[in-house]
């Protein structure tokens, strides 16, 4: 039960870190650079990712990864929408790849530090 629940979690949380990404870039005003406020999302997600993996320390890679695969899919949608447009914002990819990146580094930290 303990498993599931941390599942639940974590999509939940996943896909509401999407849909509030996808809020603040459009929200943004134009020519605004939403680099901070990405990095403050792969961060938390860094931070989520270390606190739901602690208590299952056996799923970590898959609570990191249904975790940060809604904010990944979104990013890297966005990105190619905007790039057709001839515009590039590269905060969009690098969210994505941070919030990835970040949530796999997190839970990997939680799972050893419990293992130890």
């Amino acid at each position: 039960m303990k498993t599931f629940a941390a599942y639940a979690a974590a999509l939940a949380i996943g896909v509401a870190t999407a849909v509030f990404m996808l809020w603040l870039g459009r929200g943004t005003p134009v020519g605004t650079d939403i680099s901070f406020a990405a990095a403050s999302v792969v961060f938390a997600l860094a931070i989520v990712a270390r606190v739901l993996s602690a208590p299952v320390v056996h799923h970590w890679f898959g609570l990191a990864l249904a975790l940060s695969l809604p904010s990944c899919v979104l990013g890297i949608v966005m990105f190619s929408l905007v790039a057709r447009l001839g515009e590039y914002f590269w905060a969009w990819l690098w969210s994505a790849l941070g919030a990835l990146a970040a949530s796999l580094i997190g839970a990997y930290f939680a799972a050893r530090a419990s293992r130890a």
